[in-house]
C-alpha cells in the first residue's frame, strides 16, 4: 500500500469517525436546544477538533440557529457543515517563515508516521 493510499485510508476513518459521532447526537434528539449544542461540542472535542476550534465553531453555530430559527435536529448537521467549510475555506497560505502545517486525525490513524515521512 502506497503513502497516498494508507492517507487516504486513514482521513476516510477520520471522517467516518467524526460523521458517526455527529450523527449520534443529532439522532438523539428531538428538539434542538442547548443540550443537544453541548453534546456537539463535547463530540467535536473527542474527535480531536480543538477546544478553541470547537468553542468557535459552536458559538457561530449558536448564532446560525438563533438568526434561522432552526429548530430540527437535521438541519443543525446542514448548519454545521456550512460552519465546517467556513472554517477550512478561511485558512489562507502564508508566505512567510516558519511554517506550521496542522495535522488532524482520530487517535491511531497513522498521523505521526505521516508526518515523519513528509520531513
Amino acid at each position: 500500500m502506497s503513502f497516498f493510499e494508507k492517507l487516504k485510508t486513514g482521513l476516510g476513518r477520520t471522517r467516518s469517525n467524526i460523521s458517526e459521532k455527529i450523527g449520534s447526537v443529532i439522532s438523539a434528539f428531538v428538539k434542538v436546544d442547548e443540550d443537544m449544542l453541548e453534546e456537539l461540542e463535547e463530540a467535536l472535542i473527542l474527535c480531536d477538533v480543538g477546544v478553541v476550534t470547537t468553542q468557535r465553531i459552536i458559538s457561530n453555530l449558536r448564532d446560525e440557529v438563533k438568526q434561522q430559527r432552526v429548530r430540527e435536529p437535521g438541519q443543525v448537521r446542514a448548519c454545521l457543515v456550512e460552519q465546517l467549510a467556513a472554517l477550512l475555506e478561511s485558512g489562507q497560505p502564508e508566505e512567510q517563515f516558519p511554517k506550521v502545517i496542522l495535522v488532524v486525525g482520530v487517535n491511531g490513524t497513522g498521523k505521526t508516521t505521516s508526518i515523519g515521512k513528509m520531513c
